[in-house]
């Protein structure tokens, strides 16, 4: 038996090119496109069951294709990716045929997160400008948040199509609260450093690269007060809005 677990995205990317190609100017959601996909490996394995990580590839292998074939075009619309090879018919009819037990976004995330796909995590939703960031702050799962934060540098200031910033697509107030103590945890730390490093020449010490940075967490750490301030007010507004 197989779940198609240890299969690569090369060979996932090989097996869509030669549905698409097979099928010029008819349009895929991509449902119907990962059980074709799953019918060609189908062929060389006997399948019982489908893995996570295999949907997680093909997701990503699926919203990729248009970056890398120029003929390929792919959608998305009300959250479903649709996929194209030379489509010449303007008039498209957005049907899905949705697939059962289908890849959860947490679950994808997981992937990409475990799997440290540093390129994944500059991927922009083309529906609703979300990155992965966006998507992540939007949960409730904080072990998973933490994860993130002590792995990746995150960005607080990138914006979706509704000009929200991650920070700002929080839902949930354990979320929040969550945020605004690991903030207050990195600010303290940054704030023992400035003390440790203010009796010392430094400047003639380190390099300009290290000095500078040393400059910017003294900024942060002046205003220190004022982005605990800020924090407080957004929980404030999303208490507000829960109520």
């Amino acid at each position: 038996m197989s779940d198609l677990q240890n299969i690569t995205c090369d060979q996932i990317n090989i097996k869509l090119l030669i549905i698409l190609y097979a099928n010029e100017n008819k349009l895929f959601d991509q449902y119907t496109l990962f059980n074709m996909t799953v019918d060609k490996f189908r062929t060389s394995q006997n399948i019982n069951y489908v893995s996570p990580d295999f949907k997680s590839k093909y997701l990503l292998v699926l919203r990729s294709l248009m970056s890398k074939n120029n003929s390929i075009i792919v959608i998305k619309k009300k959250n479903v990716y649709y996929v194209g090879y030379e489509m010449k018919n303007t008039n498209i009819d957005y049907i899905i045929n949705y697939s059962d037990h289908w890849l959860d976004n947490h679950t994808f995330n997981n992937y990409i997160i475990e799997n440290n796909l540093e390129d994944e995590l500059n991927y922009v939703d083309p529906e609703n400008g979300n990155t992965i960031f966006h998507d992540i702050l939007s949960g409730n799962n904080c072990n998973f948040i933490e994860k993130v934060i002590k792995t990746f540098d995150i960005d607080y200031n990138l914006k979706n199509n509704d000009d929200k910033t991650p920070i700002e697509c929080i839902t949930h107030i354990k979320t929040t609260v969550f945020i605004i103590n690991e903030l207050n945890n990195r600010l303290n730390s940054i704030d023992k450093k400035i003390k440790n490093l203010e009796s010392k020449d430094y400047i003639n010490e380190i390099s300009i690269n290290k000095f500078l940075k040393l400059k910017l967490i003294k900024f942060i750490n002046e205003n220190f007060n004022y982005l605990l301030g800020f924090l407080a007010l957004l929980l404030s507004v999303i208490i507000y809005k829960l109520i």
